[in-house]
């Protein structure tokens, strides 16, 4: 140990001067930026707009995919740009604490609807708002056109339909208006670096003693860095617009596991000098290199060097893992267990991969930055904590085996001997009246019974209280213990104090002892009081908890070996016959006891079974329900997709019509999905489950007053989500417009599919009410036959095989071309079911990688007889409601 406490306190003082001078940068560099409501990528772009910033009545001013171009007249060319502007320009004055800017984006693709409704037009005319240089007609009543159609075109559709919803689509749309931001509050910043300067103090006053300084000061500024990253999440919008702050940051993340390891390896007593500090060399040189490519110019922006910091922190905390799972000693982390460290990270990455696969897109821009804060925080709270309570937990790590105690143990010893060279050390177990003495021999460590001389010595000390040397205040000429420790050489005998988190046993003590190999005659050299501090100084809880272990452990061999007999040798047979004890029968009294117990064992084991079974059916289930659109994106056309995003601009129910089976339900998840909403937000209701009087009591509740509150049914577990009706058609027109009510009540999104035979020809909605038809008018999305999907048929094709195959345990086959020839070409009468039913027989036909075409049903042509009925993909596809539609 280092025993220079001045040096510590300047290091220390140099610590704190680096907390507060990240302080005051850290929050001057905020200071005058406004809250957005929105998030601005570097490139301008905007990424994600609150749904606090506009209401119903109110249709957002920004669109996921604008890009800033001016702001109070000034263009802008870098998102660096807009934060000085937002800093240096006076806004105009806005109401309340709210600052209003006058701004100015481009919007790649703008789509805006026209509707002409009965008015009688000049057919020579063009409708308002229709500028015939830059806007195109894409649509008429929702029906996608196949040519471009130019002002002439538009003019004869107006003047020949008396009532016609147009769609306009253009291209590098220029918008301009008024953007009210709020004032930046930023105390969450202030808070956030003052904690870690309070968290400096504690470790400063109340660090434990037996850790070596450098740990706690690596510690120390291990808490600084946490506090720079802990802006990822406090102001993540102005990190990637201020290359101060993101250097800041970067230097943060990559440095936070490496002072981590430089604390444990300067901890670790085994280790030499130089230990830990490879691992702050290969952070800075990364710190250096990210910032040299950041500031030269050579990376896109500064959001790619927090991901290449980030990227590196993650290799880092694997490493780590690793380092748990395969080193021998629990030395490997700084935590109180290496299964700690390693659950906390595993558990947290599982549930990133989980975040990412339910939501890409938010997982991404939002929630990465939350996971790679709160998992370096976890590791850096445990670090704190071993700071303040010291190395109690890590103590009884390193007394787990026989071969760890002893190795323990012996390096004690040789670090004593190092303090006092020619001298022969070795520590006396005394418990109760028995002694034992524990020496190094051979490269070992031996067990023997003290002589009479060492008991008295031992006895004399403990019941003195004193020590060899004897202190300075005691007269040397008069007392007994001076003139034996000449007779003996004894140069130290000290009574060891139990370090903090150490084994306490009632009267159990252990001396350390150090006999001089002098010649005949000489007097012995003393030790100093600086080899006496490094005794105790060196007695780790480990060191301490492995004395008493392999101590008390052989004491009762000790007395049945004799009093002159040594258990150096007899010690392997000990740990041999602890292994035999172990697998050892049981005697004939415990034999009940035994077959009580492998009844238990039997029964955990099948219930074990039984719940890895549950798991994994759960588990086919929960990855089924996460899908998310953007993996599965394929299975809907693009033109599809492009209407949802269309209809999803406003509030207004949304109406699937099409054919059993076509994939309605899909389509109305998919949507739910694009509005960025939770999976567990999305609630399904088949009215066919129910009887008609039954159906109202499931959607609205028992309590359908007022001045009750709604307890129950699928209008309250669609709250702030969305509802979806299947077979719309079974309710009737007051049903469905009460829920389209209680939509805009209770502020969820409805979903209504309608069943057609005849899709295309005419609208499910034809033969209801006008107040139901003007409710939802132009409102609908028509879901084509199967037959008609050629764009998405093969991915479909794909997906089905390699579900099937997945919930068989089999490798995905490949379609013979003759296969996807016959496939191509049938009709389709039974849509989605039809399909999971062909691939799920042909599958069951087939014994290698390819499917064959004998190995279709005979209805195409095949040999095969067998059907599909489904098995588990059925089951559950019932139970989730929305499968026997489509794949989704």
């Amino acid at each position: 140990m280092d025993s220079k406490p001045h040096r510590h306190l300047a290091l220390w003082l140099v610590v704190g001067t680096i907390a507060l001078a990240s302080f005051g940068v850290g929050t001057y560099r905020l200071v005058g930026l406004p809250e957005l409501d929105l998030t601005i990528g570097p490139d301008l772009r905007v990424r994600h707009v609150e749904s606090t910033q506009f209401t119903r009545s109110d249709p957002p001013k920004f669109k996921r995919g604008d890009r800033f171009t001016a702001l109070q007249g000034h263009r802008l060319g870098r998102l660096s740009d807009l934060r000085l502007l937002l800093e240096s320009l006076e806004p105009d004055e806005g109401e309340g604490a709210k600052s209003s800017f006058r701004y100015q984006i481009l919007r790649p693709l703008h789509r805006f609807t026209l509707a002409v409704q009965g008015e009688e037009l000049d057919p020579t005319s063009l409708p308002s708002g229709y500028n015939p240089r830059t806007d195109r007609l894409v649509k008429i009543n929702g029906r996608p056109l196949p040519d471009d159609i130019g002002p002439e075109g538009v003019r004869s559709i107006i003047g020949s339909r008396g009532q016609v919803l147009l769609t306009f689509e253009r291209r590098n749309a220029v918008f301009s208006g008024t953007w009210q931001v709020d004032e930046g509050e930023y105390e969450s910043v202030a808070i956030g670096f003052g904690l870690a300067l309070l968290f400096l103090l504690l470790l400063w006053r109340f660090h434990s003693r037996q850790l070596h300084p450098w740990s706690s000061i690596a510690v120390g500024l291990e808490t600084i860095a946490f506090a720079w990253t802990g802006l990822l999440v406090l102001a993540y919008q102005w990190v990637i617009a201020d290359p101060v702050i993101a250097s800041g940051v970067i230097a943060g993340l990559v440095l936070v596991r490496p002072l981590s390891t430089f604390a444990r390896a300067k901890d670790f007593v085994r280790g030499n000098a130089t230990d830990g500090w490879w691992a702050i060399i290969v952070g800075l040189a990364c710190v250096g290199m990210l910032l040299g490519l950041l500031h030269g110019g050579l990376m896109q922006n500064l959001e790619t060097g927090l991901y290449a910091a980030a990227s590196i922190t993650g290799l880092y905390i694997v490493y780590e893992i690793f380092l748990v799972a395969f080193d021998e000693g629990p030395h490997a982390t700084l935590r109180e267990g290496g299964g700690y460290l390693a659950g906390v990270l595993l558990v947290s990455m599982g549930t990133a991969t989980l975040a990412w696969h339910l939501d890409p897109v938010a997982f991404r821009e939002t929630l990465w930055r939350w996971f790679a804060v709160v998992l370096i925080g976890l590791v850096w709270f445990g670090d704190v904590l071993f700071c303040l309570r010291g190395a109690a937990g890590e103590a009884y790590g390193d007394v787990v085996t026989v071969d760890e105690r002893r190795e323990t143990v012996q390096y004690y010893l040789e670090s004593i001997t190092d303090g006092l060279p020619q001298t022969h050390p070795f520590v006396v177990l005394k418990r109760e009246e028995a002694m034992i003495a524990i020496r190094l021999e051979d490269g070992g460590i031996q067990f023997e019974s003290p002589d009479d001389s060492i008991e008295d010595v031992v006895s004399i000390l403990l019941r003195e209280k004193t020590r060899i040397p004897l202190p300075e205040t005691v007269d040397r000429a008069t007392h007994p213990l001076d003139g034996i420790a000449q007779t003996m050489d004894i140069v130290l005998a000290l009574q060891l104090q139990p370090p903090s988190g150490g084994l306490e046993l009632p009267d159990t003590e252990i001396v350390l002892l150090a006999v001089e190999e002098t010649d005949a005659g000489e007097l012995p050299s003393y030790a100093s009081s600086e080899t006496i501090d490094l005794a105790q100084s060196q007695l780790t809880a480990s060191t301490w908890g492995a004395i008493f272990v392999e101590g008390t452990s052989a004491l009762p061999e000790l007395e049945t070996a004799g009093r002159d007999g040594s258990l150096g040798e007899r010690s392997g047979e000990r740990e041999a016959s602890e292994g035999e004890t172990t697998d050892a029968p049981a005697s004939s009294d415990e034999s009940t006891g035994d077959e009580t117990d492998d009844k238990t064992v039997a029964l955990l084991r099948r219930d074990r079974r039984q719940l890895a079974e549950q798991l994994q059916a759960m588990g086919q289930r929960w990855r089924y329900l996460g899908t998310s659109i953007e993996d599965r994106g394929e299975l809907l056309e693009e033109a599809l997709v492009d209407d949802l995003e269309e209809m999803l601009n406003t509030e207004a129910p949304l109406v699937f019509s099409g054919p059993l089976g076509a994939g309605k339900t899909f389509t109305a998840r998919c949507a739910h999905q694009l509005e960025e909403q939770a999976p567990e937000t999305f609630a399904l209701y088949d009215p066919s489950r129910d009887e008609a009087e039954q159906r109202r009591a499931m959607l609205f509740g028992d309590s359908e007053s007022e001045e009750a509150p709604l307890e129950e049914g699928f209008v309250a577990a669609a709250r702030y989500g969305s509802l979806c009706v299947r077979s719309a058609g079974l309710l009737d027109d007051e049903t469905i417009l009460d829920l389209c009510e209680a939509a805009d009540t209770h502020q969820f999104r409805l979903h209504l599919t309608f069943q057609t035979s005849h899709p295309g020809e005419h609208s499910p909605l034809e033969d209801r009410s006008s107040s139901l038809r003007n409710r939802l008018q132009r409102r609908e999305l028509l879901i084509p036959p199967f037959r008609m999907r050629e764009s998405i048929r093969e991915d479909v094709f794909q997906f089905y095989l390699e579900r099937f195959a997945q919930l068989r345990g089999r490798d995905v086959p490949e379609l013979d071309e003759s296969v996807l020839t016959r496939l191509d070409a049938y009709d389709w009468p039974g849509e989605i079911h039809e399909v999971r039913a062909i691939l799920g027989a042909a599958l069951a036909q087939t014994t290698d990688g390819t499917i064959e075409l004998e190995n279709l049903p005979s209805t195409l042509g095949g040999t095969s007889t067998a059907t599909y009925r489904g098995g588990e993909a059925d089951a559950s596809d019932d139970e989730n409601g929305d499968e026997t539609e489509h794949a989704g």
